[in-house]
């Protein structure tokens, strides 16, 4: 006499190969990269890049020239970068790929103000910004960062073009997911022999 079929047959769990694993780690760190160096390039490019005074003629006043005043191509790529971290996780494949070659062209963008920063003239800089001639000025240490921040972006973006396409798109890749056997009752539904 057979036995009555068991509710609830064992489960089967199909785990991800450890190349998937490692893949979907080097996808979130490099989007969190971007994100990251993306925040602090738009933060750094706020900050006072050049400090410095000038003759009123009443009398010395303060000159405070941001980043953003002098390179606005920074801070417009250092936001594209931020945009396109949509962009990588909404893609999937060529476009993807194609989405990691503008990160890296907006992280060179980002560098190119601070790069620019580095070969002026801090008195010039602020002569420029203030429309008056600058009597004193100096330079601040936030365009380090934007520069940074800009090899960071670069870098990342190749990152997303080498292996962009191989990474898991929005839609998913069910890989891990577990997949569970219908019961023995759902199969006698079915007219399906459980035994088998």
């Amino acid at each position: 006499m057979n036995d009555q079929p068991s509710q609830g047959q064992a489960s089967t769990t199909q785990a991800p190969p450890p190349q998937a694993s490692s893949s979907g780690r080097v996808y979130l760190a490099t989007l969190l990269v971007i994100a990251a160096a993306g925040f602090v390039a738009i933060w750094s490019l706020g900050q006072t890049w050049v400090s410095g005074s000038f003759d009123a003629g009443f009398g010395e006043q303060s000159i405070s020239v941001i980043g953003n005043s002098l390179y606005p191509l920074s801070s417009t790529a250092a936001w594209v970068a931020l945009a396109a971290v949509v962009a990588v996780v909404a893609t999937s494949g060529v476009v993807r790929r194609s989405v990691g070659l503008i990160i890296s062209i907006a992280g060179v963008a980002v560098v190119v103000g601070p790069f620019s920063f580095l070969l002026s003239s801090e008195v010039e800089l602020a002569t420029e910004s203030a429309k008056v001639a600058a009597v004193s000025a100096s330079k601040t240490s936030y365009w380090i960062l934007t520069l940074v921040c800009g090899i960071v972006i670069f870098g990342a973006g190749l990152v997303v073009w080498a292996r962009g396409g191989s990474w898991r798109s929005l839609s998913g890749n069910q890989a891990g997911k577990k997949v569970v056997a219908p019961s023995a009752w759902e199969s006698l539904d079915r007219g399906e022999d459980p035994t088998k």
